[in-house]
């Protein structure tokens, strides 16, 4: 059996062993979440690039608080997949390093990062909600330096619309400023979707902007975690990079058969070593703010308008008012359409989204 790669074959291997406790701590399936990694996209971030996405994603937040969510929230809109399930592997330690050199030494609830268990190697499946392509959840799997694989976020995972309506799940909203590791930042578009109740060990308690509210231990830890993928999906058409398809070698055994361990895209940041990196991080991220798109259309559910307790995410009966507008007739909320619209400057680029719907197999024909 040779050794793996990467994260996402270590993370393989765990899944098929029969006494493992990972799917039980992801509150997931092994073989859900096999088929998740499998299917993915896979990117792995060599050592210079895991580094620069720290500068990508704190650069552009050392001016003016107040425009802070401003520029969140464009990045936000740009942050969708290249495809509907994507895997992010980066290397821990650069990233952290990285980011007590430019400052930010310190979680949203003010522990010292220096003083934290380093995650050596990060993992990051990204998948689109199965209905809406510009719904996300993002669930964190590490490598620590015992050789220990594992989820980092039991009994959650982060959720973001990339456009500006809540993602269909129950979203935490204070834990969207956890995950987006800046204070004053709430936004319904984005937070934590708990998968189980909170456990007594597992609440903290967090004071941050004036505001007190109670989540997960290990969301602290994690803060700043939807930053990081904004920055990075908005930028990484841009970001000068080298890329290699690698064809993985070797597999290993299990369950009776031999397992290949999956092919990955290395990404390389290609930039001269005298290159401003702060300087070329500000640059991206103004280029991804205003590069022109098209915003799909969608509906709105006007929640604030709800009659009694709104339904779960899904379950709504939608009563057709016009072609613009609904009504749920069991909790009485209702909706309208917002068309396909332009935003951004075509003249500094135009980003082409692209969905590919799918059916099961055995699924009867319209």
């Amino acid at each position: 059996m040779s050794k793996p790669a990467t994260l996402a074959d270590m993370l393989m291997r765990e899944l098929y062993r029969p006494d493992s406790l990972l799917p039980a701590m992801a509150a997931r399936s092994a073989p859900e979440i096999r088929d998740a990694i499998t299917t993915a996209n896979r990117f792995v971030l060599d050592g210079e690039m895991s580094s620069f996405l720290a500068d990508l994603a704190s650069v552009p937040f050392h001016g003016n608080r107040q425009r802070h969510p401003e520029i969140l929230d464009s990045l936000r809109h740009s942050a969708r997949l290249p495809h509907r399930i994507t895997w992010i592997e980066l290397d821990g330690l650069r990233f952290n390093k990285r980011l007590v050199e430019l400052g930010y030494s310190k979680t949203i609830s003010g522990q010292d990062l220096t003083t934290e268990d380093i995650i050596p190697v990060w993992g990051f499946l990204l998948e689109e909600h199965p209905k809406l392509p510009t719904a996300i959840k993002v669930s964190e799997f590490a490598l620590m330096d015992k050789g220990e694989v594992f989820p980092i976020t039991p009994g959650f995972h982060w959720a973001y619309s990339t456009t500006d309506d809540p993602p269909p799940w129950h979203i935490d909203l204070s834990g969207g400023s956890i995950g987006a590791g800046l204070i004053g930042y709430y936004t319904p578009c984005a937070g934590i979707v708990y998968t189980r109740p909170l456990q007594d060990e597992d609440k903290v308690q967090v004071k941050a902007g004036g505001t007190v509210f109670t989540t997960h231990r290990l969301a602290i830890e994690t803060t700043g975690v939807l930053r990081y993928m904004f920055a990075f999906l908005a930028t990484l058409g841009d970001v000068p990079t080298i890329t290699s398809q690698i064809a993985a070698k070797g597999g290993f055994v299990a369950r009776g058969r031999y397992r290949k361990y999956l092919d990955h895209t290395v990404i390389r940041l290609s930039i001269p070593h005298r290159t401003s990196r702060e300087k070329l991080a500000r640059k991206l991220i103004v280029a991804a703010r205003r590069k022109g798109h098209m915003v799909m259309g969608h509906w709105r559910v006007l929640s604030h308008l709800a009659e009694r307790d709104l339904c779960q995410p899904g379950t709504h009966l939608w009563a057709v008012v016009d072609d613009q507008h609904g009504k749920c007739g069991i909790c009485g909320v209702k909706r309208t359409r917002i068309d396909e619209y332009h935003r951004g400057d075509d003249s500094l680029g135009f980003v082409v989204h692209s969905y590919h719907i799918t059916h099961p197999k055995d699924a009867p024909a319209p």
